[in-house]
């Protein structure tokens, strides 16, 4: 497939790769997410792969809001400064960052709205220092990284 995943967007052809068997169907609206919002900009991977989970019924046929509360509560939730950062993100495991992220972004899209997250998806440029990744999020949305992600943690909780 030219890719490590199972399932790929390949914005240039406008097209879906991936893999489909007895073990793997990879089927749904993740990938299909990433092609629409690809003209939208490239923010980092916390809110690219957030929004595409986001989108899905769930991980694993599990609520992305569920995957959040065991994380919280076995202590796996990764900080969101963290998983801000796209090297750092692809550190961890994907079984934790991708429903870990659904679940954030959902609560962004829930309380604060799609057109404030559509704002900020849009207004963040390619690879930005992390203090003004930082900044985009508290101007955008009027609230630190740390205060939403206090907020996101007790309505998952």
């Amino acid at each position: 497939m030219g890719d490590s995943g199972n399932a790929n967007a390949v914005a240039k052809k406008f097209a879906v790769h991936g893999i489909y068997n007895k073990n793997i169907k990879i089927v749904g609206k993740h990938e299909i997410v990433h092609l629409l919002t690809n003209k939208w900009g490239k923010p980092p991977e916390l809110l690219r792969q957030g929004l595409a989970e986001a989108m899905e019924k769930g991980w694993h046929k599990i609520d992305h809001h569920q995957w959040a509360r065991n994380f919280y509560k076995n202590k796996k939730l990764i900080p969101l400064k963290i998983l801000l950062d796209d090297k750092k993100f692809w550190q961890f495991d994907d079984l934790i960052t991708y429903p870990e992220s659904g679940s954030f972004i959902k609560y962004l899209i829930n309380f604060y709205g799609l057109e404030l997250f559509k704002k900020l998806y849009k207004n963040f440029k390619y690879n930005l220092p992390h203090k003004q990744k930082m900044f985009v999020i508290k101007k955008i949305i009027g609230k630190s990284l740390e205060e939403l992600e206090k907020d996101w943690i007790n309505y998952v909780k």
